[in-house]
């Protein structure tokens, strides 16, 4: 659980959350808001510097909260931090060509399911079966393309499916030794996860753009 000292976010039980709000941040605070779901609630909110109610529940929150969370939120909460952390670090090991992390991840019985669904402007295409597969995508990515950013603007999980949007820069490396195509578009992924390996990758780009940027001349 992360903590810092703008934002917060935990799950408590019901009948402890509401009792806390009241009592530290009062009953109509703008600085917190919750969802419900079938197993609790969920708490967020922004502290502001010169309000010492939402400081001071934040305070109280992070020291006791975590005792507060039911067994199934904290699982939930692990995992969802595993996933999410396994998701950034794989976009910023493809900024350094290393592949290592993704492999550590992705199950033996990993489906990738490609942007492009047919091979035809790439080099790639279409869905790839286990880990031989990834094997096989991945080396088709890297003989066209390099990348030099691969950043993530957004990722969020719902039980087992983990969604990542990211920005997306790089080099378009024609064959015959013509010169480097620069590139860039928005690309979100899609993880389905099981007992912490990813077994079904989907991957959505705007591959008309990509594929003209690639026929650009220059």
């Amino acid at each position: 659980m992360l903590i810092d000292d703008a934002n917060w976010a935990f799950a408590f039980r019901k009948d402890r959350l509401m009792s806390l709000c009241t009592r530290h941040c009062g009953p109509a605070s703008p600085h917190y808001s919750w969802a419900t779901s079938d197993r609790g609630i969920w708490l967020t909110g922004r502290a502001v510097s010169d309000n010492n109610s939402a400081l001071a529940a934040q305070r109280y929150l992070a020291s006791y909260g975590d005792s507060l969370i039911t067994g199934s939120f904290r699982a939930e909460r692990d995992n969802m931090s595993t996933s999410t952390i396994a998701m950034r670090k794989i976009a910023k090991s493809f900024e350094q060509a290393d592949l290592r992390p993704l492999f550590d991840v992705i199950a033996e019985n990993v489906v990738w399911k490609s942007g492009s669904t047919v091979r035809g402007s790439f080099l790639f295409g279409g869905t790839y079966a286990g880990r031989l597969g990834v094997l096989e995508v991945t080396a088709e990515i890297s003989a066209g393309y390099v990348f030099r950013r691969f950043m993530p603007k957004e990722i969020v999980s719902k039980g087992d499916i983990l969604w990542g949007l990211f920005q997306v820069e790089g080099d378009y490396m024609p064959r015959g030794g013509r010169p480097r195509k620069p590139f860039q578009f928005e690309c979100a992924i899609r993880w389905r996860m099981r007992d912490g390996k990813v077994v079904e990758h989907q991957s959505f780009f705007d591959t008309h753009a990509l594929s003209q940027q690639q026929a650009r001349r220059g």
